[in-house]
């Protein structure tokens, strides 16, 4: 009975939390990161992040950990200071991505790789304007991952 009435109070307490959290795009702080099964040291890693800047979404926060959400739709917990709020994105698998001076350009000034790593400053409905090694450029919203 103990058992149950603290896992009720543990939900409860959770989901008091959860409701006044905003889901929104972070990066990661570290090149290595563990992604816990829970909102503790206490739960275990269920993978390690290994690369700076990695963008990931947190769709909920209790006390100082964040729930995440990355490309693959794999779900963890990540504590609050190994977390960025800048808005990172990377480039999808495929052909290279092509980046434009402006949104209007027609020569492209950078070919990016896949999982290339960029730093999203604005979207419209069609281009994201975003930046690599100190270069600001446009690249089509469609070749782009974890972007609304």
């Amino acid at each position: 009975m103990r058992v149950i009435l603290g896992l009720l109070f543990f939900i409860l307490t959770f989901s008091a939390y959860a409701e006044d959290f905003k889901p929104k795009f972070v990066s990661l702080k570290n090149s290595t990161t563990n992604v816990r099964a829970g909102p503790g040291t206490q739960y275990p890693i269920l993978w390690v992040f290994k690369r700076k800047g990695w963008p990931v979404k947190a769709i909920s926060k209790y006390q100082y950990w964040y729930k995440i959400i990355d490309n693959e739709g794999e779900t963890g917990w990540i504590y609050k200071n190994l977390i960025s709020n800048t808005h990172t994105v990377i480039v999808s698998v495929g052909e290279p991505a092509l980046m434009y001076h402006t949104s209007e350009a027609d020569k492209p000034i950078m070919k990016l790789s896949s999982n290339v790593i960029l730093r999203l400053n604005k979207c419209n409905l069609y281009l994201c304007e975003v930046a690599y090694n100190k270069r600001r450029g446009w690249v089509s919203k469609s070749r782009l991952l974890m972007v609304e």
